[in-house]
């Protein structure tokens, strides 16, 4: 029941700036919207010192939209936006 209201109040708040769309295509437009997050070793010399750097993928125009709307920026380096991570693995030393 929660989350219904919740998708409710999403939608309303769409809707009440001008973008009226159906809940299914919502949620499949939000779940598209993600922050990848690249990890870089900042000075191979000083072991453990990392830069990161938090941005979002891609958009389209209604993606864009609604995070405009819905104010989602707040969110960003939070992981609430599907943080996509991606990690190296070093060479195993037996197969280098």
């Amino acid at each position: 029941v929660l989350g219904l209201l919740l998708l409710s109040l999403l939608q309303r708040e769409l809707s009440q700036k001008g973008m009226v769309i159906p809940t299914p295509r919502m949620l499949s437009e939000l779940r598209g919207i993600q922050e990848a997050t690249q990890v870089l070793q900042a000075d191979p010399s000083t072991p453990g010192a990392c830069t990161c750097t938090t941005t979002l993928t891609r958009m389209n125009h209604d993606q864009a939209r609604m995070f405009d709307i819905l104010d989602l920026d707040r969110l960003l380096g939070s992981g609430v936006l599907g943080n996509t991570k991606s990690r190296q693995r070093k060479p195993h030393p037996a197969t280098v």
